[in-house]
């Protein structure tokens, strides 16, 4: 008797699962933006001057809005039918 497993066929391109594909294409595409918008901006928000990387304003902005569609969409969801 041997204790031997097959060898799996393939490489490790045929082990990666499509979510996992999807989530390294992210991945990179979030490094490229973090390198092509490395410069400093300011931005004026209720008479405070914040200065900060372009990249980081505009992950912020984009949290804040999707934090909004999300709280939004719960109290569509919570609400009760008439």
């Amino acid at each position: 008797m041997s204790d031997r497993t097959p060898a799996k066929k393939g490489g490790i391109l045929s082990r990666v699962s499509f979510m996992q594909w999807i989530a390294l294409v992210l991945v990179v595409l979030a490094v490229i933006f973090v390198l092509l918008n490395r410069e400093h901006v300011s931005v004026n928000f209720f008479g405070v001057t914040v200065s900060a990387p372009q990249w980081l304003t505009l992950i912020l902005v984009f949290a804040v809005g999707w934090l909004t569609g999300v709280f939004t969409m719960r109290r569509r969801h919570a609400a009760p039918k008439a």
